[in-house]
């Protein structure tokens, strides 16, 4: 077990020196961000009309519709520090 434990290491430290990921990869994952916001952005829509026909429960709607869009805003952002903390990693590796 300690053996396998010091490979592993060992296997880590000195792993070839190259990105952690591509800048293909890297644009594929903001393209994510941007596919997630754009979807909360249509379904708070939908949920916003929703709350118009529905006095009974527009406050509620428009209050989750509202939590909605600023979730869908960070998980927009997400991609970027996931570029920056890959980035931040590799730095320190080099």
């Amino acid at each position: 077990m300690h053996t396998t434990n010091l490979l592993q290491i060992s296997t880590l430290v000195t792993h070839r020196e190259r990105p952690l990921c591509s800048e293909r990869s890297l644009r594929a994952v903001a393209r994510v961000g941007q596919a997630v916001n754009l979807a909360v952005e249509r379904f708070v829509t939908v949920g916003e009309t929703i709350a118009d026909d529905n006095l009974e429960i527009k406050e509620d709607m428009y209050e989750a519709c509202k939590e909605a869009r600023a979730a869908g805003k960070h998980l927009s952002e997400l991609p970027h520090l996931f570029v920056h903390f890959l980035q931040e990693v590799h730095k320190i590796n080099t």
